[in-house]
């Protein structure tokens, strides 16, 4: 046990120290409350002046309608959502179709299976008109080259479609040149090419388109 006196300055000291905390904490309350007042003085100030400029600018508005038809006011509301894009919903996919309407039977070289015609240059020559009139699509070159044959080779063009049918331009070629070019007409051509002889005054392109 400590004596009383030690125990009694002891005591004091405590007693000390605990109403130094008390007034730290009264003067820290103190502070507080006081920038709390500031904050609300300032506040209540800001609003009076906003409120001031606003009727102020209010006023100048209606007791100028010359301000009227100066300018016009247009407010601005800004949003952070981002409108949504809407689709179509009527999109749809047509078929192609011929780029063409009229017939082209008079347009296009024709070509009917006689054994004077030249099977390779009406093959030629339709490439290069067709592919002008109606382009390059396997589709639109088989369509157009019905309307080219006749007799004999739309015939066999019928024909062989129905026992087997083409789907490419290159393959019917193939299937056209091997059909009507055939070795007795080869040899035909050459006897006419032998014979096919420029004459004295026969400009040389008559000659080469009798050729």
């Amino acid at each position: 046990m400590l004596p009383d006196d030690n125990q009694t300055r002891i005591l004091q000291e405590a007693l000390h120290k605990l109403n130094a905390a008390f007034e730290r904490r009264d003067a820290q309350i103190d502070d507080l409350k006081k920038e709390i007042n500031e904050l609300r003085q300032f506040q209540s100030n800001t609003g009076k002046t906003t409120r001031i400029s606003a009727t102020s600018s209010m006023h100048t508005l209606i007791s100028s309608p010359k301000n009227l038809h100066a300018s016009t006011f247009v407010p601005i509301v800004a949003t952070d959502k981002s409108r949504p894009v809407i689709l179509p919903t009527n999109t749809f996919t047509s078929t192609p179709a011929m780029p063409f309407t009229m017939s082209l039977a008079k347009l296009l070289p024709n070509f009917s299976g006689k054994e004077c015609e030249m099977p390779t240059k009406f093959i030629t020559e339709f490439e290069i008109l067709a592919s002008g009139l109606v382009g390059n699509s396997d589709e639109y070159l088989l369509r157009a080259v019905q309307q080219s044959l006749s007799e004999t080779a739309l015939a066999w063009y019928i024909q062989t479609q129905l026992e087997q049918p083409v789907n490419s331009w290159t393959q019917f070629k193939q299937l056209f040149i091997h059909r009507f070019r055939t070795p007795e007409k080869i040899e035909s051509l050459r006897g006419r090419l032998r014979s096919l002889w420029k004459n004295d005054n026969e400009p040389t392109a008559d000659y080469f388109e009798r050729l």
